[in-house]
């Protein structure tokens, strides 16, 4: 490997900037769980070809986001009942894990700085009249940023690596989850309850309260597979 001022990082290839667009859709809900991707409609609609497209295909594939359906493509991953309380098993045990250390270990600044985010989220909220109206795709983000800025504030980074890559995982339902009508209103109050609990360094508080969170989030992915059993594969 050659070093010093004439080494360059390398960029990404096409393939990975082709993954990174097909990944963005998906979480944005633009491919929503059970539905097919048409490599041919993205290769005019991008302007590509479909080799790359293919192969970033397969990259995501081998992320658990979509799957390969014989002689038809690939398809949005939906997950199964069982495969989602198996997930969210896994979650609250690690994302408690996460909330029940920030209470030792988030700063004055951390605790800020999550706030903020609260604060822009319930701010976004205000802004629109309709459900319609919102911008899931920042709401998204905004969520994200919330919880693992508190995951973050544990100061265990291998904890907090475990639980994005689940995250990223799953990603394709977390739509379902936010485009639900009354969901956003209800997120906010129950991220209310966390902030509340972890100002006041209450490890059993918070537990309860998270635990709560996700609760409420499998609920309502568990009623969206029972109304689309049809697309489960």
């Amino acid at each position: 490997m050659k070093t010093g001022s004439s080494f360059k990082i390398r960029k990404e290839t096409l393939t990975d900037q082709i993954a990174i667009l097909i990944r963005e859709a998906i979480v944005n809900g633009e491919f929503t769980p059970g539905t097919m991707i048409s490599l041919r409609e993205l290769s005019q609609k991008w302007k590509v070809s479909r080799t790359p497209l293919r192969e970033a295909a397969r990259k995501i594939e081998a992320e658990g986001l979509i799957v390969s359906v014989p002689r038809k493509g690939f398809m949005v991953k939906m997950f199964s009942a069982e495969e989602v309380k198996e997930i969210y098993i896994i979650r609250e045990s690690l994302e408690i894990l996460a909330v029940k250390l920030a209470c030792k270990n988030i700063s004055t600044k951390e605790l800020e700085k999550v706030e903020k985010i609260h604060n822009k989220i319930k701010a976004l909220l205000k802004e629109y009249r309709t459900p319609n109206d919102l911008n899931i795709k920042t709401i998204q983000k905004l969520n994200r940023l919330f919880h693992f800025s508190i995951y973050k504030a544990s100061k265990n980074k291998h904890l907090v690596d475990l639980i994005s890559n689940l995250w990223d995982r799953s990603s394709t339902m977390i739509y379902c989850i936010l485009s639900t009508p009354y969901r956003l209103k209800n997120t906010v109050k129950e991220h209310s309850e966390i902030l509340k609990n972890l100002k006041n360094k209450d490890e059993i508080g918070v537990e309860r309260a998270l635990k709560k969170h996700l609760q409420i989030s499998e609920d309502i992915l568990l009623k969206y597979i029972n109304k689309n059993k049809d697309c489960i594969r």
